[in-house]
């Protein structure tokens, strides 16, 4: 479902994936010339596909490399078993929301063992987080918060987002120094339910999510809501502002938000989350060092990075992205 003209794909020699169960579980590229033309519905795709003659197996197709709900689940449960008790990484697996199909929407918290507040973060906003599930710890660490998959087809996503998990729980000593200075917030899948569903950009409802973050709805759009109120809370709790300033400014946005458990559900609303006194909050200021949502893209080729422009070229941090040599780094091939 929502399958575009990815014409420029296919013209520059994409293919789809192919796998037969339970003899080949790995996924290969189909060894077939691909043709496509537009039509009424979108476009219509043609290949050559000999089956195998085993009448019990099953063939999978697939636009690319997948990488579904249950592989996430799966991946970070497993991360969870490894780290929740490591002694110089810290690991935390929650649920940030869940999503309209009744979903998870997971957060993972990374970080050293370093930088803890006495207590543990609050449940801040009554709509987000199961509360059978305890919070993370509290750091005076600014915050680094990564998304992914909020279109579901976008699987190329993913996988790297993957592959900064793993770097960021190795032994690498640039891995260790990123843990010390920062926290990692990671909602791997913003939108499960467009990827349980097959859709390729929209969620269940035909929304494009990535197109609601100036006002989302907490009932429609869960998740958008979810990780807009996480980037906000850490805007101002991890900011350097005074604890009296940034006490007053959470129950601006967040009322009632002292109350962890007894708030009132009808007091939220998306509105606060566009408080203007947020703007007041400059970027050295902010608890927010970086937020970066990672996409796939059908046209723009490679690895890219799109970002703010800034006067100042002291903080134009994208222009030394640009230079780093990728194929000098251990961490080049993501897959391994």
């Amino acid at each position: 479902m929502n399958m575009q003209n990815q014409k420029k794909l296919f013209q520059l020699g994409h293919v789809p994936m192919v796998r037969n169960l339970p003899c080949k579980s790995t996924w290969e590229r189909i060894q077939s010339n691909v043709d496509f033309e537009p039509s009424k519905e979108g476009f219509s795709l043609y290949f050559t596909y000999t089956f195998p003659e085993e009448f019990s197996s099953s063939t999978e197709f697939a636009f690319t490399y997948p990488w579904t709900y249950e592989d996430d689940q799966t991946f970070f449960a497993r991360l969870q078993e490894l780290y929740s008790k490591h002694p110089s990484i810290y690991f935390h697996r929650e649920v940030l929301c869940y999503s309209l199909g009744g979903n998870n929407v997971d957060l993972i918290t990374i970080s050293g063992q370093n930088g803890f507040k006495k207590e543990k973060e609050k449940r801040f906003n009554c709509r987000i987080f199961d509360n059978k599930i305890p919070r993370c710890a509290a750091f005076n660490k600014k915050v680094i918060l990564l998304s992914a998959r909020v279109h579901p087809g976008e699987t190329p996503g993913s996988l790297v987002l993957l592959g900064l998990v793993r770097f960021l729980l190795s032994n690498d000593k640039n891995a260790a120094r990123l843990r010390k200075e920062f926290v990692f917030k990671i909602v791997p899948m913003l939108n499960p339910d467009g990827i349980l569903v097959g859709n390729y950009r929209m969620d269940c409802l035909g929304s494009n999510l990535n197109r609601v973050y100036n006002n989302p709805d907490p009932l429609i759009h869960p998740s958008i809501y979810s990780v807009k109120s996480l980037a906000i809370y850490h805007h101002i709790a991890n900011s350097s502002l005074s604890k009296l300033s940034v006490s007053k400014l959470l129950n601006k946005v967040f009322p009632q938000y002292q109350d962890d458990n007894e708030m009132d559900e009808f007091l939220q609303s998306s509105d606060d989350l566009n408080h203007p006194e947020l703007l007041t909050i400059s970027s050295n200021e902010s608890g927010i060092a970086f937020y970066i949502d990672f996409h796939g893209h059908v046209s723009k080729r490679g690895c890219f990075l799109y970002g703010n422009y800034f006067k100042d070229e002291k903080t134009q941090v994208l222009k030394y992205y640009s230079n780093y040599r990728l194929i000098t780094c251990c961490w080049q091939n993501l897959y391994q």
